[in-house]
């Protein structure tokens, strides 16, 4: 039996910190309340649940609904935060399924990069970002999406392709690799200062 969150979200404490980790990508967000994580997160799967202590923004005023960690506006403006204890979820994009290898086989190595990005994006953004590869995203309204998974070369486009069917959710595949019959033009990757822009680095 597989547990999504969104079949625990109702059951954990409205008071408490929450830390929301990807096993893809290992990146984790900070919520002060469970009501400021967001519905993204829903579809998830569960792998686990513990107590830790992790940074949060310093509270400098009571007002609430602010999302917290280490890109939020408060934390990039002043670098002041703390360490406080806070109930850790570990989520995943695809189910845990227990698979027996030979102990002998080597792991087998793979260019395919996982993310989990928890904000939209415009495609046109990502085409940018992106130039010369495929990537997936789970689609939103509009012309945006969440940022899945990328293959950077045709190398790894299997492997995309194998990724995107285990995945609970409807996806949609774009972009192109260099060369490709069809391949947008007028596309360039984004300057330093066009990427400061986007993610307020």
């Amino acid at each position: 039996m597989y547990i999504k969150f969104k079949h625990i979200r109702g059951w954990i404490s409205g008071l408490g910190r929450v830390s929301i980790c990807m096993k893809e990508s290992t990146n984790y967000y900070n919520y002060r309340f469970m009501e400021q994580v967001p519905h993204s997160f829903d579809e998830c799967f569960v792998y686990g649940v513990r107590l830790i202590e992790s940074d949060f923004d310093k509270e400098l005023d009571p007002k609430l609904g602010t999302e917290e960690g280490p890109f939020s506006e408060a934390r990039v403006g002043t670098k002041s935060y703390t360490f406080e204890h806070c109930l850790e979820i570990r989520l995943s994009l695809t189910p845990h399924v227990k698979i027996e290898e030979d102990a002998q086989t080597e792991e087998k190595q793979t260019s395919l990069i996982i993310y989990h990005r928890t904000f939209t994006q415009k495609y046109l953004d990502l085409d940018k970002e992106f130039v010369n590869c495929r990537y997936a995203v789970r689609l939103a309204e509009g012309e945006n999406g969440y940022l899945l998974a990328v293959s950077p070369s045709p190398e790894s486009d299997e492997e995309l392709q194998a990724y995107v069917k285990t995945l609970p959710f409807v996806y949609g595949l774009r972009g192109k690799y260099e060369g490709t019959p069809g391949e947008a033009e007028n596309v360039t990757a984004l300057t330093d200062e066009e990427l400061n822009e986007l993610f307020n680095w």
